[in-house]
């Protein structure tokens, strides 16, 4: 059934991607993967086979996530290449994504604090080639947006939320499912 929805979207000019959870032998070249949980190893065979490969890893693009989970630094320091790949096969990496799962979103304060600005952080995570990084000068950055975020009325994270302390970050898995209800004033 993948293969032939993959048929259905290459005739109109689309391209199937699917859960890594598609992938199987005998699955159309043209379908992409998004990896977001458990086989990474199956992953990384698929990649080295030339598959090409969207990262929205569970445990570290996650938005929905609390900040305990998933603190600003955590989302900017995650490299969407897997360090086991090589330059050729690195180009398979097609892409990162940061999911927001909305079912536990009360409304837009908590939709926006959640957001950002982890989303600024994966864009540049996505955006830059891991040698180019630098924590130091994105935080310093981030001081712009974060003013651009005020006038825009954007209610996102602030203070200590974008990085709690340790104990709360040693809780951080506990926190995953649970519904998200805080909301910024």
């Amino acid at each position: 059934m993948t293969n032939r929805m993959a048929a259905y979207l290459d005739v109109h000019g689309r391209r199937l991607v699917g859960w890594n959870e598609i992938l199987q032998d005998g699955l159309v070249d043209s379908a992409a993967a998004q990896y977001w949980i458990r086989h990474r190893k199956d992953v990384i065979e698929a990649i080295r086979r030339g598959r090409d490969v969207i990262v929205s890893s569970w445990g570290h693009t996650y938005l929905d996530h609390s900040y305990s989970l998933t603190p600003l630094s955590k989302a900017y320091a995650f490299e969407p290449v897997f360090a086991e790949l090589g330059a050729a096969d690195a180009q398979h990496v097609i892409g990162l994504e940061a999911p927001m799962w909305t079912e536990f979103v009360p409304n837009r304060a908590r939709l926006d604090y959640q957001t950002w600005p982890r989303l600024a952080a994966f864009a540049e995570t996505g955006w830059s080639p891991r040698e180019r990084k630098d924590w130091t000068s994105f935080r310093r950055r981030l001081n712009s947006w974060m003013q651009r975020f005020d006038a825009l009325g954007v209610q996102y994270a602030r203070g200590s939320d974008l990085e709690p302390p340790w104990f709360k970050r040693a809780l951080g898995v506990f926190t995953a499912a649970q519904a998200q209800t805080k909301t910024v004033t």
